[in-house]
């Protein structure tokens, strides 16, 4: 079993179908962290805003933000 670290970590999917590929792949390694630990920050969130806001606090999840045209390397 790994250990996760709760850094804050960014990935960039090519598109929607990509970022729920990630999360799918996430939560099935790690089905104690499902639906929590990763999300998805896209245009088809329900509430991007509040995802993204929760990210940027360390102690709240998600702690790995699969963005898609939501965040950017600057």
């Amino acid at each position: 079993m790994y250990n996760i670290c709760l850094a804050e970590t960014n990935i960039f999917a090519r598109n929607h179908d990509h970022a729920t590929f990630i999360e799918e792949r996430f939560n099935h390694h790690y089905p104690h962290y499902a639906g929590k630990f990763a999300r998805i920050i896209d245009h088809y969130a329900t509430y991007p805003q509040s995802i993204l806001d929760d990210f940027s606090q360390k102690d709240k999840d998600p702690h790995i933000a699969i963005s898609v045209d939501m965040l950017d390397t600057g």
